[in-house]
Parts: C-alpha cells; sequence; structure tokens
C-alpha cells in the first residue's frame, strides 16, 4: 500500500469530514470526494508566488485555501469541528508542537483522528541534525510563540546536508564529508531578520526518527502535555523518507503512555542504520548479506549480528585457551629457570668447567 493510500484507508468518504493542513498540490482528498477544509500557512496567492520557481511543480495546481492559519487558532480558522485532520510534512514546521497538538485535538470531533506523515531524519536533509528532545519543546511552548524561533533558524539553515534518500539506505554517511545546503552567513542573516521583524521563516523546527518521536511523544504525555493515543504506525518503508502516525484524543494516561511504548517496540530498529551498519561491516558476515538479494533489511541486520555474535565467542574462546597455553609456558620456563641455576651452583658443574673451556677453544676455529 502507498502512502498515499495508508492515510486515506479507513475514511469513509464522503460522509466524512476532513481538514487537511498544507495539501499545497497534492491534497488527500478532492472537493469532489468529501466534506474536506484546505488550511495552510498563507493565502493561495502566497503560495504560488513562493513556489513559483524551482520546486519542480505548476503552482497552477496548488489548491486554493479556504483558511489560513496563523495567530489565529485552527479552530477560529476552521469555523468548525471536523472527523479527521490529516498533515502531511506539516508537524515538523510547526514553531509550537505542544500548543498544535492542543488546537488539533480542539478541532476534532468526540471520535475524531489525526493522521500524521513525518520525515524520518535518517533519509533527508536534516540527516545531520540530532532529534527533537522535550526540553526543546518548552521555549516556545512557553511564549506560545508562532513563528519559528531564532535558535530553530540557526539549527535548520547551518545544519542541513545534501542527502540522496537511496544513498542514505545502502551505506552509512558521514554526515562531516556532506554538502551543506546554506552557508553560516545566511543563517545569521535570517535570525537576525526574525529578531528585528515579524517575517515568517519557514524551516524544520523538529527532527524526528519513528523511534525518537514515540519516546518524545511518551515522554510529553508523562508530564501531561500530551492527551493523544497513538492507534497506528507504519514504520518508514524501504527507500522512503517517512512514517506515518495516526492518533486520537484519550484521558486514560496510561493508555496513552501503554501506546506511545507500543510504538517504541514496534519500530524496526531503534538506533540508526548508518551507525549499525559500520559496526556490522567490521564483522564476518554471510556472504552476500550486504551486497543486496532478496533479504529484507532487518533479516540482514539479524543475520550479520548473529554471525557477530558467534564470531565474538570463538574468539573469546580462543583467548581463553591462548591464555591457558601462556600461564603453562610461563610455569614451564620458571622451573627450567630454577633447575639451570640449581645445576650451575652444584659441585659436578664446577668440576667440569675446564672441559667445557677446552670444548669452547676448539669450537671457535
Amino acid at each position: 500500500m502507498s502512502m498515499r493510500d495508508s492515510v486515506r484507508a479507513g475514511i469513509p468518504a464522503p460522509e466524512a469530514s476532513v481538514l487537511e493542513i498544507g495539501p499545497l498540490y497534492r491534497p488527500f482528498f478532492l472537493k469532489s470526494e468529501t466534506d474536506v477544509i484546505y488550511v495552510d500557512h498563507a493565502d493561495t496567492d502566497t503560495l504560488r508566488e513562493k513556489y513559483r520557481v524551482g520546486h519542480g511543480f505548476d503552482v497552477k495546481d496548488i489548491v486554493e485555501v479556504d483558511a489560513v492559519w496563523g495567530d489565529n487558532s485552527l479552530v477560529k480558522c476552521a469555523g468548525r469541528q471536523v472527523d479527521y485532520v490529516i498533515a502531511s510534512h506539516v508537524i515538523e514546521h510547526v514553531p509550537d508542537l505542544i500548543t498544535w497538538f492542543k488546537e488539533l485535538q480542539a478541532v476534532l470531533n468526540s471520535d475524531g483522528q489525526i493522521r500524521l506523515v513525518v520525515p524520518d531524519k535518517r533519509y533527508t536533509f536534516d540527516f545531520a541534525r540530532r532529534e527533537t528532545a522535550l526540553q526543546d519543546l518548552i521555549d516556545p511552548y512557553a511564549r506560545r510563540t508562532r513563528r519559528p524561533l531564532p535558535a530553530n533558524i540557526f539549527d535548520h539553515m547551518t545544519y542541513v546536508k545534501k542527502v540522496a534518500v537511496a544513498e542514505a539506505w545502502d551505506k552509512p554517511l558521514d554526515s562531516k564529508k556532506l554538502e551543506p545546503l546554506h552557508s553560516y552567513e545566511m543563517a545569521m542573516s535570517l535570525v537576525e531578520d526574525a529578531l528585528s521583524s515579524q517575517n515568517y521563516h519557514d524551516v524544520h523546527c523538529w527532527v524526528f526518527t519513528p523511534y525518537s518521536f514515540a519516546t518524545l511523544m511518551l515522554e510529553a504525555a508523562e508530564y501531561g502535555l500530551l492527551n493523544l493515543e497513538c492507534v497506528e504506525f507504519t514504520d518508514t518503508p524501504h527507500y522512503s523518507l517517512e512514517f506515518i502516525v495516526f492518533v486520537r484524543p484519550s484521558s486514560d494516561v496510561s493508555v496513552i503512555k501503554e501506546s506511545w511504548k507500543k510504538m517504541q517496540q514496534s519500530v524496526r530498529v531503534a538506533v540508526d542504520y548508518p551507525e549499525i551498519f559500520s559496526s556490522l561491516k567490521s564483522c564476518v558476515a554471510p556472504k552476500g548479506v550486504f551486497e543486496g538479494g532478496s533479504l529484507s533489511r532487518e533479516i540482514q541486520l539479524a543475520s550479520a549480528l548473529g554471525e557477530c555474535q558467534e564470531d565474538l565467542n570463538i574468539l573469546q574462546q580462543e583467548l581463553a585457551e591462548a591464555q591457558d597455553d601462556l600461564a603453562k609456558l610461563k610455569s614451564e620456563l620458571s622451573m627450567a629457570k630454577l633447575k639451570n641455576t640449581a645445576y650451575e651452583h652444584s659441585r659436578s658443574w664446577r668440576l667440569t668447567a675446564p672441559l667445557r673451556a677446552i670444548q669452547r677453544k676448539f669450537s671457535n676455529r
């Protein structure tokens, strides 16, 4: 199933009401399919001007925006509640993530659901950036900011790198060797502009992997900052760059926490593939494991890890045997030295000294 089909699955069009945030030129639902409201951070004309050059699509295809989500809350923009909210590649742009989740919850009907498509930093230009932690969300939440803060702008502009999705899947990448997309000077100019004006600088404020996202949501729930339960999760498909999370409001903290723990446990691998592959390739792995083939990436990793563990066990056994042999040789050498010392101080050694001197004299001729 494609990402698009996964997001649409189970939504009963045309009966369902949908609010889609940031549809741009490829909405998940057309107006002719169901009751849908298009919301974005700018109106249609502004979006078409923004994306006019260098984005690979015809700006005429950008949908007519129904509501602009700026300083007003989402429910005020939409004017009513809906059954579903869809936000694809939106969450990473939101300046105040905690308030955003509260606004999403407020715009939903009682049994509504939020469907998120989230970029996985391991396969995007965010590769070299660190994952977002809960403490990163507190400053914008305390400020109730509606624009990316200077720290968000600097982090994005300074550390985004040129990354090819397929290359990131196929081999470990060295973040130090990746080409920066922006200069330090450009980053600082935007920071200064953000401080001196009300201009909105659209950047990735937050960075996630599936595991870090689940961990962040779990911690937010533990502190009472999140009242959303994870009801479905689709891990990042091979050679893709995004994962899918469906959430719904819940008042049961234990259910919320368990749902995010379940997502943590269902993530394919909890650490970055580049890190684990750099370690695995130094081990003796079955022929072909790292050469493509029909094995899935998970099976490759499990197979290689098993081989590495077997190699380690063999090496540890050989080391223990070598240490035993060395101890025996040291003991035998000590005994031989003692015997030699005793013999050299014996009466027979002294009596035969002239004979040894004659033998050395003839052997040197």
